[in-house]
């Protein structure tokens, strides 16, 4: 009887909890720009480094406090002018660590390819064995 009152908990908590955080991510922390508020143009840099103004129509737009990319909009511009904008260029990735850390690890192809020494038992001495 235990194991069916806590099934029963666990699955009131999912169907309360669930509604409740996608309430949460959807619409509470985010508020529509108001159309008074929507900005006319929007400046880019150029392709010769100076700022290019965009004309924007059919803006919709969100905003919210609880990110730091606060502001987010789609808009329509024109081509012409979206022409004469800079492309955005894009940083390479990363695939390992930057620095000494690289040359510590494991599989790291910066560690030395020295022939590692032979096992103990199969050194020869230089100095002769005694025999008793």
């Amino acid at each position: 009887m235990n194991g069916k009152i806590l099934a029963i908990f666990f699955i009131l908590a999912l169907i309360i909890a669930g509604p409740g955080l996608y309430y949460l991510q959807v619409y509470h922390y985010y508020r529509e720009v108001p159309a008074a508020d929507a900005p006319q143009s929007l400046s880019a840099p150029g392709v010769d480094r100076q700022a290019v103004s965009l004309p924007v129509r059919d803006y919709k737009g969100i905003y919210s406090v609880s990110t730091p990319i606060g502001h987010r909009a789609c808009f329509t511009t024109d081509a012409a002018t979206a022409q004469t904008v800079a492309p955005i260029r894009r940083r390479r990735r990363l695939v390992r660590p930057v620095g000494s850390i690289a040359s510590i690890t494991a599989r790291s192809p910066r560690i030395s390819r020295q022939a590692a020494p032979p096992p103990i038992s199969s050194r020869k001495t230089s100095r002769p064995r005694s025999t008793p």
